[in-house]
């Protein structure tokens, strides 16, 4: 059923009703839910005598309607019938009376772009063109070129302190991250060598960049020192104690395989593992009553494990020493003191910690002591936002996506690539 709605013509003629320069609206109908207003451009003589004078030897070809994309009127979605002329000059060519607020070739007004471009960044793209009652079609052809245009114009600042760690989503890309302010800077398309070292390179005022945070990814490694060589490179935390965890858990569940299965129900063996795994991978320090009296009935079972958690125990208290040479002293010294049996088990990490030594230990020569905790915490946000695209996702539309979810792309910056978008393209008259 269609709804007529007239309006005394003064009213309409305001520009408060549309706030869009150049257009006056003629009458408002509503045809199954969904608002059509109708309107001329300003140099329309069919619309307004008062109007737009043509130029010296132009006159007028015709008119011409078209239908536009808006935004929500009156508490409903809306559509623009605007009618413009068309003039012919002498030079043979057409000119259409059409405001710098419309786009022909896109058949929206611009501040219909700039609301979409934000939506599409913040929610999957079906709810937004569900929302704005628009072609699925038409808003993934504009997504594209958004994605196009912020790729061409974003330009990533560097920090003083940067983290580098990859995201297990799609193509593992890898993540750059500013761990002075916590906030993301870029997210490149693989986790590999040349791909980050020109992600690295493309940082604005790079040259100031003091330290880098990584893990045990040799790439990693060798990009920071081909694309920041001022830069010192420090090996995280979590990740140096979690070589010395890993070979711990390795052989916790060597002999989980051979518990017996009278002691424990197949419904309460996985919750005990679990319990027990949190309370081996728990300083001893901060270890809770409850968990030291069950950890002496652990070293009366299995004593191999309980001296096993000791030698991890004290590997990692090195982190506590206040210099860099108290803490390689101390580390040497644990190295020196292993017993046969725990040498063979911590092979690994001996081995580890002799490749890396000098990014390791570079951690107590920075003031700010770094860690990749943040750079850690994004991998489940970045998950929620690949999730929203049920997998189909590109990296470049997850890199927007991210950074506009997580504050480091400003809503103006958005707003200008839609209006570049949408300006750019010329469209036919």
């Amino acid at each position: 059923m269609t709804v007529v709605q007239p309006a005394p013509r003064a009213s309409l003629a305001s520009r408060d009703l549309l706030e869009l320069p150049g257009i006056a609206p003629i009458g408002v109908q509503t045809v199954k839910g969904l608002r059509r207003i109708s309107c001329a451009s300003q140099g329309c003589r069919r619309l307004d005598d008062e109007g737009l004078p043509p130029c010296p030897g132009c006159r007028i070809k015709d008119y011409r309607r078209i239908s536009l994309y808006d935004l929500s009127a009156w508490g409903r979605p809306s559509r623009l019938d605007l009618t413009y002329s068309r003039r012919r000059c002498p030079d043979g060519g057409i000119k259409a009376e059409l405001p710098g607020c419309v786009s022909r070739a896109w058949r929206v007004p611009v501040r219909f772009a700039e609301e979409a471009a934000i939506m599409c960044l913040e929610e999957p793209l079906a709810h937004v063109a569900r929302r704005l009652r628009v072609d699925r079609r038409w808003l993934t052809r504009f997504f594209a070129a958004l994605i196009a245009e912020l790729t061409r114009s974003y330009r990533p600042a560097a920090a003083p302190v940067i983290g580098i760690d990859e995201a297990h989503i799609n193509t593992t890309p890898a993540v750059i991250t500013d761990l002075t302010k916590r906030r993301l800077i870029q997210l490149v398309s693989s986790n590999r060598e040349p791909a980050v070292a020109e992600a690295l390179r493309g940082l604005e005022g790079a040259a100031r960049v003091e330290a880098v945070v990584i893990d045990f990814h040799r790439p990693y490694r060798r990009a920071v020192r081909a694309a920041l060589p001022q830069a010192r490179i420090v090996v995280d935390k979590r990740h140096v104690l979690d070589i010395a965890r890993r070979r711990l858990m390795s052989l916790r569940h060597s002999l989980a395989r051979h518990l017996p299965r009278r002691f424990v129900s197949m419904s309460a063996r996985g919750a005990r593992r679990e319990r027990i795994s949190a309370m081996l991978s728990t300083p001893w320090e901060r270890m809770k009553p409850a968990w030291r009296s069950r950890f002496e009935g652990l070293e009366r079972d299995y004593p191999a494990l309980a001296r096993a958690y000791r030698t991890k125990d004290a590997f990692g208290r090195f982190y506590d020493c206040p210099t860099r040479a108290a803490a390689e002293q101390h580390f040497d010294a644990w190295a020196a003191k292993l017993a046969p049996e725990q040498r063979q088990r911590f092979a690994s990490v001996i081995r580890t910690m002799a490749e890396w030594r000098e990014e390791v230990f570079a951690y107590f020569e920075i003031a700010a002591r770094p860690t990749a905790g943040f750079t850690e915490s994004i991998n489940r946000r970045l998950k929620e936002i690949a999730r929203e695209g049920r997998g189909n996702l590109r990296n470049r539309a997850l890199r927007f996506k991210a950074l506009h979810r997580l504050r480091t792309l400003g809503a103006d910056e958005i707003r200008a690539a839609a209006r570049r978008v949408v300006q750019s393209a010329p469209g036919k008259a």
